[in-house]
């Protein structure tokens, strides 16, 4: 694949996959939690995290449409996933109020970040990939280094 793989989630708990440059549909993803709340490719196109109100990620192999493995559980649901630039590991924003981070290959959670007072809403990994930003309903963003688990920076300053 070339990451090119574009993927969109529908009502009746299919996600459907195309290619980004031609627009052709390149299968759909079956058995797929009914409420998908975010959807997250690899830079190679060859997988994709699904994150639902199901509390959990499931990541889906694209070539044989088929499910690799279920990461674990929040609490709540999974708002938002967003792969690091690497494709190593993966991060998941949740109704909890925090952010876990996961290795992919082996489905092993690395770290829980927390501190939010709010839902997680949105989450962006650094190009070098060791920083995290993570925004929440409590109205801020907090910049994290994932591997010592530490706080860089919590920027506010907006209402909602």
């Amino acid at each position: 694949a070339d990451g090119t793989l574009l993927a969109g989630a529908f009502r009746e708990g299919v996600v459907r996959l195309w290619d980004g440059l031609t627009g052709r549909s390149r299968g759909v993803l079956e058995d797929v939690p009914r409420h998908v709340l975010s959807l997250a490719c690899s830079p190679d196109g060859r997988h994709l995290a699904v994150g639902s109100y199901g509390n959990e990620v499931i990541i889906w192999n694209t070539q044989s449409m088929r499910r690799l493995r279920t990461l674990g559980e929040q609490i709540n649901g999974v708002n938002c996933v967003t792969g690091s630039f690497d494709g190593a590991r993966l991060a998941s924003g949740s109704w909890d109020h925090s952010v876990r981070i996961w290795d992919v290959e082996t489905g092993r959670q690395l770290h829980v970040l927390e501190g939010h007072r709010g839902a997680v809403t949105s989450l962006a990994w650094a190009p070098a990939g060791g920083r995290l930003a993570s925004g929440s309903s409590d109205c801020t963003v907090r910049l994290s280094d994932v591997a010592s688990r530490r706080v860089l920076c919590v920027l506010d300053g907006h209402d909602n």
